[in-house]
């Protein structure tokens, strides 16, 4: 993707930020492993799609929710969830840990598989 990692502070209350026009992600330091896989995968979904923030807070918003969804899609495998569940059943943190993924991240996935069959 030719894009350049630093990690240096982001910003004031982020753990991480892409700049398309910079072809630069920013990730906070001293995140623990989980934390630093999730928020690279989301900011490597923002330089997968070419985002940059528009000022349009509903836009913006789209953009985070279709990042989080990828960097979900990135990091997340079906089997590996099934297998997680059957160790520590629906202990959900738990699994996150497992897998190496932001609780938040397990969330989304888990919310896109409901939508997924809700929706067909």
């Amino acid at each position: 993707m030719r894009v350049r990692i630093e990690v240096v502070d982001p910003g004031p209350g982020r753990l991480g930020s892409y700049s398309h026009r910079r072809r630069t992600i920013r990730l906070r330091p001293g995140m623990n492993r989980r934390q630093a896989r999730s928020v690279l995968a989301h900011e490597l979904a923002h330089a997968h799609r070419g985002d940059e923030p528009t000022g349009s807070g509903w836009m913006d918003l789209r953009a985070e929710r279709e990042a989080d969804r990828l960097a979900a899609e990135y990091l997340i495998e079906a089997d590996e969830v099934r297998i997680a569940e059957v160790a520590y059943g629906p202990n959900w943190p738990a699994i996150a840990y497992e897998l190496e993924v932001s609780d938040h991240l397990l969330a989304v996935w888990r919310a896109e598989r409901r939508r997924k069959v809700t929706c067909g």
